[in-house]
């Protein structure tokens, strides 16, 4: 991989992982036409992740640190008796609100049968880059992510809960739209963030829950797909230099990316998000027809 192709996909990863598009869409996209397969950029697609994950981890370095040492505390009041679930503050709930939601993430590995499961049957239809029946299912998810982002911003508008009224339904809903953004132009953001305004939830607090509650899941997808790439490509294959490249951009973007989404969620503007993907859709749902009839 050459230094220009890891900041174009650095690029790609930065601006789609955090806003509205889906990112597992367009690299899966740009990836599709321009040669580029899912065994032969598997590790570099980990490393990307990892930088992306830096950026949100820098970007709420302080709630993320308050988060943890509340952790601490609530297990000690746990095993010291004095856990209550009354008068809990904003970083408890959000941590146990968190674990509801990332708890969620175990529906994908529901049985199917022939010794698959959920996740399995997706990642064999992500794997087929070169398929025009990927390009289809990637135009419908980048749909359905149009619609969930505009039903979201019409009902923004009127009062809103805050974290100390946020419940245990809402972190369910939540973290079933994130369990299924793991298809390929299912936007992950623009799910859980559209699911939980539309769910009644604050903005600022649903844009910052939704980006907080992505780290764990990145974190262990990151892991797994780390140990399958190992598997398949090796440490000694990775070009270095182009991957630390790539790394570096996709975390200053994803900085960026994240800065302009908040902006874009307090201002009320972020539905042009949801006719970007409702275009880009309809687009890619077209290539995937014409590939197959030209097949």
């Amino acid at each position: 991989m050459n230094i220009l192709n890891a900041i174009i996909q650095g690029i790609i990863q930065g601006i789609t992982e955090f806003l509205p598009v889906s990112s597992s869409g367009h690299l899966a996209i740009y990836q599709h036409f321009f040669g580029s397969t899912a065994t032969s950029g598997a590790m570099f697609s980990v490393m990307l992740h990892l930088g992306t994950l830096f950026a949100v981890c820098l970007v709420y370095r302080n709630t993320i640190g308050k988060l943890i040492l509340e952790f601490f505390r609530m297990v000690k009041d746990i095993f010291t008796g004095r856990f209550s679930w009354k008068g809990m503050n904003i970083e408890r709930r959000t941590i146990l609100m968190m674990i509801i939601s990332t708890a969620m993430l175990l529906l994908m590995f529901i049985p199917v049968g022939g010794g698959r499961n959920i996740k399995d049957c997706i990642e064999s239809v992500a794997d087929q880059q070169n398929h025009p029946e990927l390009l289809w299912v990637i135009g419908v998810m980048l749909l359905i992510t149009a619609v969930l982002m505009f039903v979201a911003h019409t009902v923004t508008s009127g009062s809103r809960k805050t974290h100390r009224c946020a419940s245990v339904r809402d972190a369910l809903a939540i973290g079933l739209a994130q369990a299924l953004a793991v298809f390929p132009g299912l936007s992950r953001s623009g799910t859980t963030t559209s699911v939980a305004l539309t769910c009644g939830l604050d903005k600022n607090y649903a844009t910052q829950y939704s980006f907080i509650l992505s780290i764990p899941a990145v974190a262990a997808a990151a892991l797994i797909e780390f140990k399958d790439a190992l598997a398949v490509e090796g440490l000694g294959s990775v070009d270095w230099l182009s991957t630390v490249i790539g790394i570096v951009v996709a975390a200053i973007v994803g900085i960026l990316a994240i800065k302009t989404f908040i902006w874009l969620i307090k201002k009320n503007r972020y539905v042009v998000f949801s006719y970007y993907c409702g275009i880009a859709g309809l687009l890619v749902i077209i290539a995937s027809i014409v590939e197959a009839v030209a097949a």
